[in-house]
């Protein structure tokens, strides 16, 4: 098959003439324009390969133009005349021919009268391995970004240098993101999420009664506690009644305990005299648990108020 002898029409006039029985000098048409562009003998299933005049055709023969191609391999060629007449006269209209070439197809158009050379072509890929193809676009992704990038959305039909560049700088916006996340290991806090990690600070710097979480140890002793502002205050009183040794008031969950022990002293006396040499100390453990010790029996209620920072993990 000579290529320019497809591109003027043989391939589409063997489609139509399919059905003709001679040329009125006893050659058969049909299989004379099918001969020619070596595709075989169709005659009865020429509608299913030849539908909307494109012809499937192999050929080792490929002549005009400059094609990066051998002529001793074969080529299968996907056709398409978008007009020509059975005079032989080109219209202006394109014709496109697929050749496939080694796994890889190839796209020549050729436009007008001129048949000479081929006015453009490009290599393009169907459901085939691309690894070695290399893309050409403009790429905004950077090592170090200082700052994000809008971009339209990714849309349907759009260049492959266009989706390539939106590509590259979804790439740079996520670099830009980790960077903004920083290097700090936030698996301790919360569910080690980012999410759940800024869930729980706001949740620690809002605030919150945690005094039914607080179990009393010493009957009769009140407590008072509530988180704010990521600071723990506790509100109590050593009362009369508590004996002259180490004892222990009330506690609360791990979660809410100092870091370590933490000690306080008698917020206001309700008699100085009582708490002279009579409270040795007063304080809460790392384990949550807070304690008493006096040397001698209160006369009255004394009152006491601790604070410290709250835990992040």
């Amino acid at each position: 098959m000579v290529l320019k002898d497809v591109i003027k029409g043989t391939c589409e006039r063997a489609i139509e003439s399919s059905r003709a029985v001679n040329d009125g000098s006893g050659n058969n048409i049909a299989d004379t324009y099918q001969e020619k562009i070596g595709t075989g003998y169709f005659t009865g299933n020429i509608d299913t390969i030849s539908k909307n005049n494109v012809c499937i055709c192999d050929s080792s023969n490929i002549e005009g133009g400059e094609l990066p191609l051998s002529n001793e391999t074969p080529y299968t060629f996907i056709l398409k005349t978008e007009h020509v007449d059975e005079t032989g006269n080109l219209s202006s209209k394109a014709q496109t021919a697929i050749l496939e070439e080694n796994g890889i197809c190839r796209e020549f158009m050729r436009t007008g009268s001129e048949y000479t050379g081929y006015t453009s072509w490009e290599e393009i890929q169907t459901s085939r391995n691309i690894e070695d193809f290399s893309m050409k676009f403009t790429s905004e992704d950077v090592k170090e970004p200082t700052g994000y990038t809008d971009f339209d959305t990714i849309k349907s039909g759009e260049k492959q240098s266009s989706l390539w560049r939106k590509v590259s700088l979804l790439a740079k916006n996520v670099r830009y993101l980790w960077k903004l996340c920083g290097t700090n290991d936030i698996s301790g806090l919360a569910d080690g999420t980012l999410t759940g990690a800024v869930s729980k600070l706001n949740t620690d710097l809002g605030y919150r009664d945690i005094s039914s979480e607080v179990t009393i140890l010493f009957p009769g002793t009140p407590c008072i506690a509530y988180i704010e502002n990521g600071t723990v205050f506790i509100s109590s009183s050593v009362m009369k009644n508590t004996p002259t040794e180490l004892t222990s008031l009330f506690s609360l969950p791990s979660k809410y305990a100092p870091r370590t022990t933490t000690y306080t002293t008698i917020s206001v006396a309700v008699n100085r005299n009582d708490i002279l040499n009579k409270v040795l100390s007063i304080g809460i453990k790392e384990n949550g648990t807070a304690y008493v010790w006096l040397d001698a029996a209160l006369n009255a209620g004394e009152p006491f108020t601790i604070q410290y920072p709250l835990k992040r993990s």
